[in-house]
């Protein structure tokens, strides 16, 4: 029995799953990873409803009527993500009520968005956007 039907038999593969491992155990363990990464990177943009954009810019956003300032890391249509101080990220938490202005990623103009804290990281927050003022 050839190597292709024993990896079929003994791990109850598809024909196409099969093909695949075989192709992925012939690369050379750099590209193994580099397909890892980007199967990864896949597999999360497929859950994103909205396309991130990378948008490096400082801004300042306002939550439970103090003032935060941090790093604009990306944005999309749903939301952004700011890199904030670890001091910061101690006073703020799901669900927190936000008010965030910046510049549009497209124009030269400033947006202005109310949303909430969708989720919190050891870097930053991540912030749904609600509705433009």
């Amino acid at each position: 029995m050839g190597e292709f039907e024993k990896l079929k038999e003994d791990y109850r593969l598809s024909p196409l799953a099969a093909e695949l491992v075989m192709l992925v155990l012939s690369l050379p363990p750099e590209h193994q990873r580099d397909l890892a990464a980007e199967l990864k990177s896949r597999k999360n943009s497929a859950r994103r409803r909205f396309l991130r954009q990378p948008h490096a810019e400082s801004v300042q956003f306002s939550a439970g009527g103090k003032i935060f300032a941090g790093n604009m890391k990306n944005v999309s249509q749903g939301g952004a993500f700011v890199e904030i101080l670890e001091s910061d990220l101690k006073r703020l938490g799901r669900g927190q009520e936000v008010t965030l202005s910046f510049a549009h990623p497209n124009s030269t103009r400033n947006v202005k968005f109310t949303g909430e804290i969708a989720r919190t990281s050891p870097d930053g927050v991540g912030i749904r956007f609600n509705a433009m003022m």
